[in-house]
């Protein structure tokens, strides 16, 4: 005779999520991004000014001080245009190890990300640029139209220029590069 237990069988423990989704406006991912950078070159800093004397010719310290001139890029704080103030950007990040370089490369996803997405918005803008164009060789009267062209190319240079402010960020950020312990 076989008794069958009903007991419920034990559910594995999944290992937690490396990467975890992200959604902010553009607006939020860039400044939220920028923040964490100079957060970084403030711990930085304060390694910098923490070290030995004994340290200070080493590798090591240069290469230290070469990452906070490089997340000094993050001082800047680019405006961003109205047009993008609807405007989402999606990315991932990393959630273990939260290490200085993880860290940046966080920062510098969120960075990339809003990049994308600007670039997906200044398509549709440009779109519907040439769309109203070809509405106005039709019999469209002026009044129906909800934005002009010039406005519509205004609107698209200012998120030209700043998703090239924030581009030229998070590529130099990229480039910021911490040290081991030891080197």
């Amino acid at each position: 005779m076989t008794v069958e237990s009903e007991a419920p069988v034990p559910k594995k423990k999944l290992p937690p999520k490396k990467r975890t989704p992200c959604q902010a406006s553009v607006e939020t991912a860039v400044d939220d991004a920028l923040q964490d950078l100079r957060d970084l070159r403030d711990e930085v800093q304060e390694v910098i000014e923490n070290m030995p004397e004994s340290l200070q010719q080493t590798n090591r310290y240069e290469s230290l001080e070469e990452c906070v001139s490089t997340l000094e890029k993050a001082d800047e704080e680019p405006s961003c245009p109205k047009c993008l103030s609807s405007v989402t950007a999606n990315w991932t990040e990393n959630r273990q190890k939260l290490s200085r370089r993880v860290r940046r490369d966080n920062a510098t996803a969120a960075l990339h990300a809003a990049v994308d997405a600007i670039d997906t918005w200044i398509s549709w803008a440009t779109e519907e640029e040439e769309e109203e164009e070809e509405e106005e060789k039709s019999d469209v009267k002026p009044e129906d139209v909800k934005k002009t062209k010039e406005d519509i190319q205004m609107e698209v240079d200012e998120a030209t220029s700043y998703r090239d402010e924030v581009n030229d960020i998070a590529d130099e950020c990229d480039n910021a590069d911490f040290p081991g312990m030891y080197g």
